[in-house]
């Protein structure tokens, strides 16, 4: 009575007689040759994702034993909080003793803010006219005189009364306004009567 036991991470498949039980008999009525054939073991890796980003290799199915390196790429505006195993690095191992799920959770980054401040040179107004925004966003800024006054030019040169600023750190933007010029008329009468 011959018996097979498989290695760890192995598994008894069959003998060359055919017989796909661990155990088989052998009548020795002369010289026999059997061989025990095992086979290794293949566990599945199953790998989730929760927010925005991705893990490569993205799961599949491994010999018994391998040792799996799982790298997670978080997309942009999000950073990786931590693996379903509460590593927190971006590579980690797996190895494959058993059917393994893995899940990365990633989390969206904190906003970058940036202060805008307006200032107004001469009488008018700007709108927007100031405040907080995230890095990367693009103000638009428009200048209105007020009654009497002209809109001259920005800080930055620009002389439409509209001009973008890319918040990519803290601004400062002036507007600049001037007088309207003013003339004096002088009406002289020849004869009589009035203007």
């Amino acid at each position: 009575t011959l018996t097979a036991t498989p290695a760890e991470g192995w598994e008894f498949s069959k003998w060359s007689t055919g017989a796909t039980s661990p155990t088989t008999t052998v009548k020795m009525d002369g010289n026999k040759s059997i061989k025990a054939i095992f086979t290794q073991k293949m566990y599945t890796l199953t790998v989730n994702t929760e927010g925005q980003g991705t893990v490569s290799p993205t799961g599949g199915s491994y010999p018994s034993g391998t040792v799996v390196t799982l790298k997670a790429t978080p997309a942009s505006g999000w950073k990786l909080a931590s693996w379903s195993t509460g590593e927190t690095t971006s590579t980690i191992t797996v190895k494959m003793d058993g059917n393994k799920t893995i899940k990365a959770t990633f989390v969206k980054e904190a906003a970058t803010l940036y202060t805008l401040t307006v200032n107004i040179e001469g009488n008018g107004a700007v709108n927007p006219n100031g405040g907080k925004y995230e890095k990367g966003t693009v103000v638009t800024l428009t200048a209105t005189p007020a009654e009497g006054w002209n809109f001259t030019k920005w800080s930055t040169g620009g002389t439409s009364r509209t001009t973008k600023v890319t918040m990519d750190g803290d601004k400062t933007i002036t507007a600049f306004f001037t007088e309207k010029q003013k003339y004096q008329l002088t009406v002289n009468i020849t004869g009589q009567g009035t203007v």
